[in-house]
């Protein structure tokens, strides 16, 4: 299937759209400076420690974070600073486009406010959610954002320092593996026409979501993951285990959306499953043999029973046990 028949499932409405940090590409915080991948999140955090620059190479942002809470056991230091870097400002309209579509739901591991400020940009209510937080039904009008791993306007360090996945420990945490929404993103996953992935790499850590994919083919079979033009092979061979690849990036998915919501199409006839099943009407007649093979061996016909018991007229085949037998 290729791209565009993706995008053209997006008018049934049960579209699941999951994002990572390559989504938040190009988003701006309110230094004006560019939302930080990442690597970059990696090299704040190392910074944050006077960790030398020649020293930074081989951390990723797990490992990175694991070290900032052994050496400073500081976790509303670390959520503070996480979300001072990552509170938006302003979106592209790429991350509009893609936000405002039809979709079941949002799900982001992404801490950031890119897609409610893309959506307040385009004057949409949204209802934000966190790992922590109870599943609630969509509410007319308003779109649904899922953060799994943590979200910066619903953190307050001082109440909960912990609440960002971050952390190698964090990704242990029975929280997340038990949380009420990991478990609606695989129940909205099954039910979904189509999951969009963008920007969303499956790393090592990301066990917890990617196993919903690798353990179930329905789900991979309609899953489309867009990773940007330039990943390597290696990358590609990856990110294939989870669903088919696209190497078009957010803007490629944005140039084939319209410049608003796509329309739903309801259908405009019952569902395929509750379509009436008819049957022929034939009626199967019995002849000399099979009267003989009833009455002589005891060998009955099924077939004849069947097609005389579902026949709009009194079946010849079968006589009735009398009431006082």
């Amino acid at each position: 299937m290729d791209l565009s028949a993706f995008i053209n499932r997006l008018s049934t409405g049960q579209c699941v759209l999951l994002t990572g940090a390559g989504f938040s590409r190009k988003a701006v915080d309110f230094h004006n400076n560019d939302l930080p991948d990442g690597s970059e999140l990696t090299s704040i955090i190392l910074d944050e420690l006077r960790v030398p620059a020649t020293d930074q190479e081989g951390f990723d942002l797990a490992t990175a974070t694991s070290k900032f809470m052994r050496d400073t056991d500081d976790a509303a230091r670390l959520a503070s600073l996480v979300s001072s870097r990552l509170t938006c400002k302003r979106t592209t309209d790429v991350q509009q486009k893609i936000s405002i579509q039809p979709w079941l739901r949002i799900y982001t591991t992404n801490f950031d406010d890119v897609h409610e400020r893309a959506l307040f940009e385009r004057s949409i209510f949204v209802d934000s959610y966190s790992r922590d937080g109870s599943v609630q039904p969509p509410t007319a009008g308003r779109k649904q954002i899922v953060h799994l791993h943590g979200y910066v306007q619903e953190t307050n360090p001082t109440v909960d320092p912990a609440r960002f996945v971050l952390s190698l420990e964090s990704y242990a945490d029975k929280r997340l593996h038990d949380s009420a929404w990991l478990n609606q993103f695989r129940i909205d996953a099954r039910r979904a026409s189509a999951i969009f992935a963008i920007g969303f790499g499956y790393s090592n850590q990301d066990t917890h979501l990617g196993n919903i994919f690798l353990t179930d083919e329905s789900i991979r079979s309609k899953t489309a993951i867009i990773t940007h033009s330039k990943a390597a092979l290696s990358t590609v061979e990856r990110l294939s285990s989870f669903g088919t690849v696209f190497r078009d990036g957010a803007e490629g998915v944005s140039s084939h959306l319209p410049n608003s919501p796509i329309k739903i199409v309801i259908p405009s006839g019952p569902p395929e499953s509750l379509t009436e099943v008819s049957f022929a009407s034939t009626v199967g007649h019995h002849n000399a043999s099979d009267v003989d093979s009833l009455l002589m061996r005891g060998a009955f016909s099924s077939e004849l029973i069947h097609s005389q018991i579902t026949a709009p007229v009194k079946p010849e085949y079968i006589i009735e046990r009398a009431a006082n037998a």
